[in-house]
């Protein structure tokens, strides 16, 4: 519940213990074990109200994963093909950019609906003719995705290449953050 504790060394042991555990248990038999070690062990030691929010097991071809320096930001990417170190630049990159989306096609429709409509209503406040807004819609849209979505992004330690040229072919089968 606070920063202090999420900095104890004996909370970040725990949290590396608990990994390590999940992945030698599986998350059938972990979660209870977790919660009673949360009761009986790490409460009375930090003396803080800790509660397990959410554990998953991640396997694929290529799995990274990037914890941010201030300890509070993650991600982890799991890729068909390529390597661990590409996964790795790939989940630092939905630490540093919050992608929503991973490509354009898992937008949903009115997730697209809504921005095209808050689009038109800028352009016609602007005096943009009818004609030229359908237009300039599609340049709108195509920024959007370049903003929530991972492939579009510039990549966050060269802008001049995108994530999709990045990954040369590779694909982001999923991605998950983590804040505290």
């Amino acid at each position: 519940e606070t920063d202090f504790v999420a900095r104890n060394q004996e909370f970040v042991q725990a949290a590396e213990s608990f990994a390590s555990q999940l992945w030698e248990m599986g998350e059938a038999d972990f979660k209870p074990w977790a919660e009673a070690e949360i009761k009986n062990n790490l409460i009375v030691k930090l003396g803080e109200n800790l509660q397990l929010a959410f554990s998953q097991v991640i396997a694929g071809t290529a799995v990274g994963s990037y914890l941010h320096s201030n300890k509070k930001l993650a991600a982890v990417v799991v890729l068909k093909g390529g390597h661990e170190d590409l996964a790795k630049e790939v989940a630092m990159q939905v630490t540093a950019m919050s992608p929503q989306y991973n490509r354009p096609a898992d937008v949903p429709a009115e997730v697209i609906d809504k921005e095209k409509e808050i689009y038109r209503e800028q352009l016609r406040q602007a005096g943009k003719p009818d004609e030229m807004i359908e237009k300039i819609l599609d340049g709108k849209i195509n920024k959007f995705y370049t903003e929530v979505c991972l492939i579009k992004q510039p990549f966050v330690k060269d802008d001049k290449i995108s994530i999709e040229k990045l990954l040369n072919g590779v694909e982001v089968e999923r991605f998950s953050k983590f804040s505290l």
